[in-house]
């Protein structure tokens, strides 16, 4: 019996894994790139399948194999120690698979006036607030928003008053004008739903397309009017420069883009190996042409921005990552990082020019 996608199995309680473990086999293999995504358990219930017993019970298990973030490396070397020749774990980057190369970048892109008003009035009236979560939560999200647009940009008239008051918007028109030049495909990847729409909209109006997007809301059904399936294939099929639109957490498995070789991460995911996952849906097998990464940064003359220090604590993570047996489950940037990197560095500057 062969699993591949064996994260499907990973729950012990569902009937698909139920269903796997009463298999009759001799021998047994299972294939995931995400042999965990949330939880230790997840990984105790696939080797669980392929030789039930090998981690012992889930409860000693976990006492055992405490997730500490801190202990990555450790906790590495003392489960594949454990699980012996069971467990084989291959990277990208170690297999031949004659892929072309790949060229990351990190763009910076200096606000707008306005964006710089508005950022330095998020930062002062976050000061003022009491330090809660719900407050911290509340404040990094109208930064990560304002890195990307601006307030009221769902209000702009046209795509030019959009593109003088939204920095970031600006070097991506740029950046898409030069693509079309070369008649290739761009996946644009942005979680918010609300800026789904926006940029459909604009980037649609301005360069004469029918954008698609692919999130939560699009069907897995390869049957139904509008689903994932139909729309890869029209992307696929459409000749020269075409734009689609992914959320990064619709994107992690199963899709196949390798028509396109520009990948642009307009906002960026919490999880660098969720948002590498979501690059591999270009830089995959098939894929014949350069690609191309781009993680445009929005910056302050003042300030270090909400993009400068998730990319900066993301970077860190993806080096962790690396070394760690289970890169999703200790890759996660948490907001109270970003929080310590951004309020704690500016407000000597905040003070100044405030």
């Amino acid at each position: 019996v062969v699993l591949d996608e064996s994260q499907k199995i990973k729950s012990p309680a569902t009937q698909v894994t139920r269903a796997a473990k009463a298999l009759k086999a001799d021998f047994r293999v299972a294939s995931t790139g995400t042999p965990v995504e949330n939880h230790l358990s997840e990984l105790w219930c696939i080797v669980d399948f392929v030789e039930p017993g090998r981690l012992g019970c889930l409860k000693d298990f976990l006492k055992e194999f405490p997730a500490d973030p801190t202990q990555a490396e450790d906790l590495t070397e003392k489960i594949q120690e454990r699980c012996g020749a069971l467990l084989k774990r291959r990277l990208k980057s170690q297999i031949s698979q004659g892929l072309p190369s790949k060229t990351p970048s990190s763009p910076r892109v200096d606000m707008s006036p306005l964006q710089q008003q508005q950022y330095r009035s998020a930062l002062a009236q976050g000061r003022k607030q009491d330090g809660t979560a719900p407050a911290m939560l509340s404040l990094l999200q109208g930064l990560r928003k304002l890195c990307a647009f601006h307030q009221g940009a769902d209000l702009c008239p046209d795509v030019d008053s959009l593109r003088k008051e939204s920095a970031k918007f600006a070097w991506l028109l740029k950046t898409l004008d030069e693509i079309k030049k070369r008649h290739e495909k761009v996946i644009l990847f942005i979680e918010l739903r609300e800026f789904q729409r926006l940029l459909a909209h604009w980037l649609g109006e301005k360069y004469g397309l029918s954008i698609r997007t692919i999130n939560g809301e699009v069907s897995t059904s390869r049957e139904k009017e509008g689903s994932r399936h139909q729309i890869l294939r029209e992307f696929n099929e459409q000749a020269g420069f075409q734009i689609l639109i992914l959320s990064p957490l619709a994107a992690g498995v199963g899709l196949t883009i390798t028509c396109a070789n520009h990948v642009i991460h307009f906002m960026r995911h919490w999880n660098p190996a969720k948002e590498d996952q979501a690059t591999d849906r270009a830089y995959r097998i098939g894929q014949t042409k350069e690609v191309f990464v781009y993680y445009p940064l929005c910056v302050h003359p003042e300030f270090k921005t909400f993009d400068e220090g998730l990319h900066d604590l993301l970077e860190r993570k993806r080096e962790l990552a690396t070394r760690a047996l289970f890169p999703s489950l200790y890759g996660e940037v948490r907001p109270d990082e970003v929080w310590g990197s951004l309020i704690a560095q500016t407000s000597n500057a905040g003070k100044k020019s405030l």
